[in-house]
């Protein structure tokens, strides 16, 4: 099974899917472009309790902002890369495998196993794209193609 969501860019409407999956299943979220711009791809972990899902701290956050590095002599982020660039939240639950930054045609990965999550709890998982701040001014205008593939894994 594939799904396809199709990137919009200002003044375009735009699709909304959902995807509701059985406990067993583990799925791939693809986002790939072209062109000369910095895409991030992030996820965040949400538990639904009734009231809209809610992001509980930063170990809910599947972000390269979220690295634990130094910048400006201040310790920042939590998640600890492997050695291949990879890292994950939630003993791999959601799993980001690396950051790419350069070059065309561009993709970055984030596969999504629910069965490594409580079974006790409703989960959401918003997936985000940003074009990295270091880009200036950069806009979503100015990707040629962006696309969002979820890939039965």
């Amino acid at each position: 099974m594939s799904l396809v969501l199709n990137l919009t860019k200002p003044g375009e409407a735009g699709e909304k899917i959902s995807l509701n999956l059985t406990k067993g299943e583990q799925f791939t979220a693809v986002i790939e472009w072209s062109g000369d711009v910095d895409l991030d791809s992030h996820a965040l972990l949400c538990i639904n309790r009734g009231q809209g899902g809610k992001v509980a701290g930063l170990e809910d956050i599947l972000s390269t902002y979220n690295i634990k590095r130094k910048i400006r002599g201040q310790e920042v982020g939590i998640l600890v890369p492997e050695a291949d660039g990879s890292f994950s939240i939630h003993n791999g639950a959601l799993t980001h495998t690396a950051d790419v930054t350069g070059g065309n045609d561009q993709k970055e990965v984030i596969i999504i196993n629910p069965a490594k999550l409580p079974e006790t709890e409703t989960f959401e998982i918003p997936l985000l794209a940003m074009i990295h701040p270091q880009h200036g001014d950069s806009k979503f205008q100015d990707v040629p193609t962006a696309s969002v593939y979820i890939l039965d894994s």
